[in-house]
């Protein structure tokens, strides 16, 4: 994710309430700042056995016909999706309640990870958005939070790659430097994986817990 200079943008939910405020802290120099959001990318909330049972054996019914990877990459499309999961649903089930079942699998976005990134972004940090998701998350995310915080996103189903593939970070590599921002460049991410195909781009790269410290010892 890159930060610069821009208007200060209030990532919000939709039903209006504010976050609290935080104090500012003393300046973070970098280029670009790449990081994931926890919340994004469909892991399931926890779920009682029998429900878990159940959805683990209609995700082997998805995974055969309709590879969540493939939509978590852009290769199947929303309709195809949906319709693989209600062929497989009980009797009754319209794709509306599809849609809405699936939403409830992503946690959104965690106050403190908004906070977090207001900090960076009132610093003025350029701040990019690189997550692995799906059309449909994507799409709700998009209705309930106001993404402009973010000078740019790049989710997985879009560039058609996910972390820690190479491609999806040869994509944002390349927009780095056609969009001329300086280095060094700095990506945030909970996975190791993740991070260190990271750092065979150059990117220096931290877990949240320790941007969140790199922060307190700047202060």
């Amino acid at each position: 994710t890159s930060f610069s200079k821009p208007e200060v943008s209030r990532a919000v939910p939709e039903n209006g309430k504010k976050n609290k405020p935080t104090e500012d802290v003393d300046e973070f120099k970098c280029g670009a700042l790449c990081l994931f959001l926890p919340g994004f990318g469909g892991k399931a909330k926890p779920v009682r056995a029998r429900k878990a049972e159940t959805e683990l054996h209609n995700r082997n019914v998805i995974s055969r016909s309709v590879s969540l990877e493939k939509f978590e990459c852009g290769l199947v499309t929303t309709e195809e999706f949906v319709h693989t999961i209600l062929a497989n649903a009980k009797e009754g089930t319209t794709e509306q309640q599809i849609i809405d079942a699936w939403n409830t699998m992503h946690a959104g976005i965690p106050l403190e990870r908004i906070e977090q990134i207001k900090r960076w972004k009132k610093l003025g940090h350029h701040l990019l958005l690189l997550s692995n998701n799906n059309a449909l998350h994507w799409e709700d995310i998009h209705a309930h939070y106001d993404m402009s915080i973010f000078d740019q996103c790049f989710a997985s189903h879009l560039v058609h790659s996910h972390k820690p593939n190479k491609p999806i970070y040869e994509h944002i590599q390349k927009y780095l430097i056609d969009n001329q921002y300086e280095q060094p460049y700095y990506f945030v991410d909970d996975l190791e994986a993740n991070r260190l195909m990271g750092e065979t781009f150059g990117w220096k790269t931290y877990s949240c817990l320790d941007a969140l410290e790199l922060e307190i010892q700047n202060k």
